[in-house]
């Protein structure tokens, strides 16, 4: 049995165990199943994968924090399950139904309740649109994957990941931009041969400028926000790159006053920019 030592992010116990199947990374994989006790049951694609005790569930732990890597990302979940003591929750591929909430654990008074919350709202750790009282365990089935493609990514030049984003602002429709038809380049201060997109340019390239804030969006459902003062050309960077794993990852890169420049922000598995309305068209 493999168990993570000592106090984790949840602050209790967090079991992982060997997962059969399910398209997770083989580097996820151990070999021994979740102790039996109170607590929540994971189970991936019918595996078990951990545990999470009630004092776990008092972190308010999301669950794309404690699945295998390869299961971290909504939108691979088919179908999401809750049952218990309770009346369950079943959610067909909940990334599709409920685009804009998180699901995570949290404490009730009958134990662990599994909830779809805002972002905003579990941050405040207030109340679910969807609940689940009760749980015992919380079942997750995965979708296939078409052919090795793991869904917004793609393959240019032979070993570059090539991502979408889609592009929002205000009430226009959203557009949707194939990154392989951009040119990159590199971050300032960074690895003069690691490409990317800036941020700017995605975005002048959908025919937007950002004027006021810019929220970035994971496939899990987190977010960047920047504000106006974090997109000053003369002080900050915004830079995309595909990192190993083929996903697209976001640093808010900032200079200081003797010319370094240093990570403020960073966010992975983007896949949607959302401007606010103020944002102006070129």
């Amino acid at each position: 049995m493999h168990a993570l030592a000592g106090r984790s992010l949840l602050g209790a116990a967090l079991v992982l165990a060997g997962v059969a199947g399910g398209g997770c990374d083989p580097g996820d994989r151990v070999a021994s199943a979740p102790a039996a006790g109170a607590g929540v049951e994971l189970v991936l694609d019918g595996s078990p994968v951990a545990t999470i005790d009630v004092d776990g569930a008092a972190a308010w732990p999301r669950l794309d924090q404690v699945l295998p890597k390869g299961a971290r990302a909504m939108r691979r979940w088919a179908r999401l399950e809750a049952t218990g003591a309770g009346d369950p929750l079943v959610v067909a591929s909940p990334a599709v139904a409920h685009p804009t909430l998180v699901a995570a654990l949290y404490p009730v008074d009958d134990g662990v309740g599994l909830g779809l919350f805002e972002p905003a709202t579990l941050a405040a750790r207030g109340a679910p649109r969807l609940r689940a009282t009760g749980v015992r365990q919380v079942r997750i089935t995965l979708a296939p994957r078409a052919d090795g493609d793991p869904g917004q990514r793609g393959r240019v030049d032979g070993d570059v990941a090539a991502p979408r984003l889609t592009i929002a602002a205000g009430g226009a429709a959203a557009t949707t931009l194939e990154l392989a038809a951009l040119p990159r380049r590199p971050a300032p201060g960074g690895d003069p041969t690691a490409l990317g997109w800036s941020l700017v340019e995605v975005l002048g390239a959908a025919g937007r400028t950002a004027t006021a804030g810019v929220r970035l969006v994971d496939a899990a459902g987190g977010q960047l926000a920047l504000v106006a003062a974090d997109l000053d050309p003369a002080r900050a960077f915004g830079f995309f790159k595909v990192n190993r794993q083929g996903a697209l990852r976001f640093k808010h890169l900032v200079v200081d006053d003797a010319g370094a420049w240093h990570a403020r922000g960073d966010l992975r598995d983007v896949v949607r920019i959302e401007l606010d309305a103020a944002a102006g068209a070129r």
